[in-house]
């Protein structure tokens, strides 16, 4: 029988959000970029995302990012694409999703 590994979910977070060490999911606009790190900025503020590889996506792409959370550093577990969302409707979501939990 195989065993599966379950990770903890990613909490939807703004920057100015951060805890150390949650897993979080963070949408931001890549403002800088080098071959293995980025800086994103959500509006609220601005965080660096380290990746194990070559960025695929340039300044000024709007990415989501899944990861890991140390000191003032976003350990990337995967960057997503989205450039076909609405991100206007995409934080409203959010707003309503925080709402939600907080029952």
């Amino acid at each position: 029988m195989s065993r599966r590994m379950r990770r903890i979910p990613a909490k939807i977070v703004q920057i100015d959000k951060l805890q150390e060490s949650s897993r979080v999911a963070v949408l931001g606009t890549i403002i800088q970029k080098s071959d293995s790190a980025v800086i994103i900025d959500d509006g609220t503020g601005q965080v660096e995302v380290v990746l194990n590889e070559n960025v695929p996506y340039d300044v000024k792409d709007i990415v989501r990012v899944f990861g890991r959370v140390y000191g003032q550093t976003i350990e990337a577990e995967l960057i997503q694409d989205t450039k076909d969302i609405n991100t206007d409707l995409y934080k409203k979501s959010v707003n309503i999703i925080k709402k939600y939990h907080e029952f």
